[in-house]
């Protein structure tokens, strides 16, 4: 089965693997790494949020870790920024809360990496599917989905 963000993996030459899991509707990032017995410093989420400018934008971070809003607001010189309400992100991003892809989203949205996946040669982010993961490159992941990588969580 393939996913828009393995599809556009695949169109722009990037090598990936396929990581499947077991989804469950309470289950979070930490229990996913646990689940398919990788550190959860390597295994990061998406997550979507929205700000007083009305600028959607993703960013991702290590599994264990909280992203840092007044961090976030800072970075981005914003007033405010909040979570996307769960109930939007089909309609924003083309994907279901936990298989909220980085790559190939609905539309083209600003997209943050934690400087933290520097220290890895690869990582893992949502294949774009509940169940499914995508492990690849941290440069290509930047490339293709036009990152920045910035600290989000200290």
């Amino acid at each position: 089965m393939k996913t828009n963000a393995m599809r556009l993996l695949e169109k722009e030459g990037v090598d990936y693997s396929v990581i499947e899991y077991t989804y469950g509707e309470n289950s979070n990032a930490i229990d996913v790494a646990k689940q398919i017995n990788r550190d959860p410093n390597q295994v990061f989420k998406t997550i979507i949020t929205s700000a007083n400018d009305n600028q959607i934008r993703i960013f991702c971070l290590p599994s264990h870790l909280e992203i840092k809003m007044k961090l976030v607001r800072s970075l981005l010189n914003l007033e405010s920024v909040y979570l996307v309400d769960t109930n939007k992100l089909l309609s924003l991003t083309g994907y279901l809360k936990g298989g909220v892809s980085p790559l190939a989203t609905k539309h083209s949205y600003p997209f943050y990496l934690d400087e933290e996946a520097s220290l890895w040669k690869s990582i893992i982010v949502n294949g774009g599917k509940r169940g499914f993961l995508i492990e690849l490159n941290v440069e290509q992941l930047l490339r293709v989905g036009n990152g920045k990588l910035v600290n989000l969580t200290q």
